[in-house]
């Protein structure tokens, strides 16, 4: 899923895609979307974090 959450580097909030593993009993994040270079495409990280995150999920959804 997409989230908010806190990034210690630039003191904000970002999107980032996280997921939930049972293992952990939480979530984990494995990417932060935070580079405004795609932004001229309208690509904003909140977009982005949006597209490949569910992406993501149809692959798992596939067992891939």
């Amino acid at each position: 899923m997409c989230r908010q959450i806190f990034d210690s580097a630039s003191g904000e909030q970002i999107p980032a895609t996280v997921a939930w593993v049972p293992e952990r009993k939480g979530h984990i994040r494995f990417i932060g979307w935070k580079s405004e270079y795609f932004n001229q495409g309208g690509w904003t990280p909140l977009k982005r974090c949006q597209e490949v995150t569910q992406k993501f999920q149809e692959f798992y959804e596939k067992g891939s």
